[in-house]
């Protein structure tokens, strides 16, 4: 497990970017206050996840 902060740090509906070693994640917290974590690059288009909405 890695400690990447206070989860108010994400606000209820948006995502985050992280830096994991060499590996950039999206941190998501859904609107009932679920986490979730993926590869932060789209991939149709490598776009940043954590800009968009999820969930």
């Amino acid at each position: 497990m890695i400690d990447l902060g206070p989860v108010g740090f994400i606000p209820l509906g948006e995502g985050r970017a992280f830096v994991v070693k060499d590996l950039t994640i999206a941190v998501f917290r859904q609107r009932d206050g679920r986490l979730f974590a993926t590869n932060n690059a789209c991939p149709h288009r490598g776009g940043p996840l954590a800009d968009g909405i999820v969930g």
